[in-house]
């Protein structure tokens, strides 16, 4: 009996065997790879824009490859991924399952789909999100954290500046915070400020991060903005490792809506120096006091433009009128920003040397700024005063004598010289020949004297002559200058010396100094000591040896063999 029973167990397991292998045969391939199912799972399936979700995938087997996660990037950014291998017993047989998990962000609103994944043979049901949209109005006591974007305007013009706000919201604790850079494609964006505070929003206290950015488009049309996005981890207040040193707990991605700017056309009027700005002022200042300067002495003119709401590299320069009776030589633009939670301040300083061409009235005309004032959305001009100066002739120029009465005669110490009065009071029977030899004196002095007024006269009035000596002096400081390395100082020496060399003081520039000297090597070395001394970026000025190999043999040269052009002597007897 027992052996029957053995018999009939052993029919019963090969019977058993046959069926299950005729019922896997018998199946469709889609129940076998159901076996295989790689299942996905979302911890749910409606959130809000900014949000994140989890999603998990489960392989009922030990695999080492991971599944191909690409198709997710149409829809979903992956902010975390981790893996691990879980193996269990159950009723004496050994499991192992491999797990993934990974934080996804949804790119957009809307209904977004998780595609299907596989990993091996493997696959999983696609999933569909419902992604709703966020920003501060749906703020709740069921979002923790939430972000927003806001323009303190609608509509701007070109180059006008437009204040963008984004303020992060969180109700809990966040570690390794932190934004991508937020760009915006045809505009200017620069950050002004940042500030923490908190507030209250449907009777929850939020601590609120915002940053201020001055938004400056670059042309009309439709301006998008896209949306700031953040990333942080939570922290659990559960765990002591994690609230001392920030780590591990969920990572989050938060995300402001995008929002859009209409730039409309400039106004009508508008000139190629077009400057949109809140405020816009314009300081001067002059480099003297003084309203008598001595010719070839430069005047430095400083004009400051400070614009609000504008960056200085977008400060036009000034537009200058041509100069007459004078030169302009313009230093390099200084340019400074300010930012503060309003906005930015540019700044644009300008200076101008100005060197009259010659004595007399110097008139500096005023100058204009024209601009659009963003907050009357019309045009302004800014106007500051002009100035007069009286142009001294150049210290240092010869200075033309007085012409002497002539019908007055120095007299000589020790001569008797009498007056006709005096001769007229003499007793005439005291006349004697030493009377009248004094007499025939006298009247031959006064018919020299006569001679001498007529020839002063033909001739024209003339300067004293010249001391040897005071030529030397003049070269001297002419050499201390250029030892000194002080090229306005060398300047000025080098016009005093020639206009007493040449007996001119006419000579007030560099140039007249060369053209009189006949000096190409000259000529060049003059000009890169003008434009060491006013041009901007004019390089250094010539050397103190070049000059004066230059100079000291028209210093030895003595003054009649070099003549003035047009101050000839007319000849004493004409034909």
């Amino acid at each position: 009996m027992k052996l029957h029973a053995n018999t009939l167990m052993a029919r019963s397991l090969v019977l058993a065997a046959w069926v299950v292998a005729a019922l896997l045969l018998a199946a469709p391939p889609s129940a076998l790879a159901a076996m295989e199912e790689l299942a996905a799972s979302v911890d749910r399936t409606t959130l809000a824009s900014g949000e994140t979700l989890e999603l998990t995938l489960t392989y009922p087997g030990k695999t080492s490859d991971d599944p191909d996660f690409s198709p997710l990037a149409a829809n979903f950014e992956i902010l975390d991924r981790g893996r691990r291998n879980q193996i269990s017993m159950v009723n004496g047989t050994v499991a192992a399952t491999s797990i993934w998990r990974l934080t996804l962000a949804p790119k957009r609103t809307g209904d977004l789909q998780i595609p299907s994944l596989t990993a091996g043979a493997a696959q999983s049901h696609a999933l569909t999100i419902r992604v709703t949209p966020g920003g501060a109005e749906a703020a709740s006591a069921d979002r923790a954290v939430f972000a927003e974007t806001v323009l303190d305007q609608e509509q701007a013009v070109p180059g006008e500046q437009v204040m963008l706000t984004v303020r992060l919201y969180t109700r809990i604790d966040l570690s390794n915070l932190s934004m991508e850079p937020l760009a915006v494609p045809g505009a200017e964006l620069i950050q002004s400020a940042e500030n923490k505070y908190h507030k209250d929003i449907q009777g929850q206290t939020y601590q609120v991060i915002e940053l201020r950015y001055a938004l400056i488009p670059e042309q009309e049309g439709e301006l998008k903005i896209p949306a700031a996005r953040f990333g942080a981890r939570t922290l659990d207040s559960r765990d002591p490792f994690d609230r001392a040193f920030g780590g591990g707990g969920r990572p989050l991605r938060i995300s402001s809506e995008p929002r859009t700017l209409h730039v409309a056309e400039r106004p009508a009027g508008a000139a190629t120096s077009w400057l949109p700005v809140r405020e816009l002022r314009v300081e001067q200042k002059w480099s003297t006091a003084a309203r008598q300067i001595p010719l070839g002495e430069p005047i430095t003119r400083t004009l400051t433009l400070t614009a609000t709401g504008t960056t200085s590299a977008r400060i036009p320069p000034l537009e200058l009128p041509a100069p007459t009776g004078y030169r302009r030589y313009a230093d390099q633009p200084e340019l400074h920003d300010d930012a503060s939670a309003d906005g930015l301040t540019g700044r644009r300083t300008e200076r101008f040397a100005v060197v009259a061409d010659q004595p007399g009235e110097l008139v500096l005309p005023p100058i204009k700024v024209r601009w659009w004032n963003t907050a009357t959305r019309a045009f302004a001009e800014t106007e500051v005063p002009g100035e007069r100066f009286e142009i001294l002739p150049a210290a240092g120029a010869a200075q033309l004598p007085p012409v002497a009465a002539l019908d007055t005669v120095a007299p000589t110490a020790g001569e008797g010289i009498q007056t006709p009065a005096a001769t007229a009071a003499a007793p005439a029977g005291g006349a004697t020949p030493l009377i009248y030899g004094l007499l025939a004196g006298n009247l031959m002095l006064l018919m020299s004297t006569l001679t001498f007024a007529l020839l002063w006269h033909r001739r024209g009035t003339t300067t004293p002559a010249r001391h040897p000596l005071q030529q030397i002096a003049d070269f001297s400081a002419v050499e201390r200058a250029a030892a000194a390395g002080d090229g306005v100082r060398l300047r000025a020496a080098i016009l005093a010396w020639a206009r007493e060399h040449w007996d001119d003081a006419s000579i007030v520039s560099l140039r007249q100094v060369a053209e009189r000297a006949g000096n190409e090597r000259l000529r060049a070395a003059f000009r890169r000591l003008d434009d060491s001394c006013y041009a901007p970026g004019g390089g250094p000025p010539p050397s103190a040896e070049e000059l004066l190999a230059e100079l000291r043999p028209l210093a030895k040269t003595p003054a009649g063999d070099s003549k003035k052009p047009g101050r000839d002597l007319q000849p004493l007897y004409p034909h």
